[in-house]
């Protein structure tokens, strides 16, 4: 996970979403919190987001959007559109 981290930093990424356990993701700071702010394809305590840039999700607008595998059941109930 680390690694993973530290790659999305190298690309200058902002923000990282994950649909994964609440148990496991807050260890890496990410929170529900967080990714109540993203609109996505998810909701719930097991969506959640983490800002590699503090302040990254302060008024972000916009779409998360995931690799077209993911867009099929049984990951979700609707096709994803792109982040704009």
């Amino acid at each position: 996970m680390n690694a993973g981290l530290e790659a999305c930093r190298a690309r200058a990424e902002t923000i990282v979403a994950v649909l994964g356990h609440a148990g496991y993701y807050p260890k890496f700071g990410f929170s529900a919190e967080q990714g109540r702010k993203l609109n996505g394809p998810f909701s719930g305590h097991s969506w959640m987001a983490l800002e590699l840039t503090p302040g990254s999700l302060d008024g972000f607008i916009g779409t998360v959007a995931y690799p077209a595998p993911f867009s099929k059941a049984p990951f979700s109930k609707a096709p994803f559109s792109t982040m704009t």
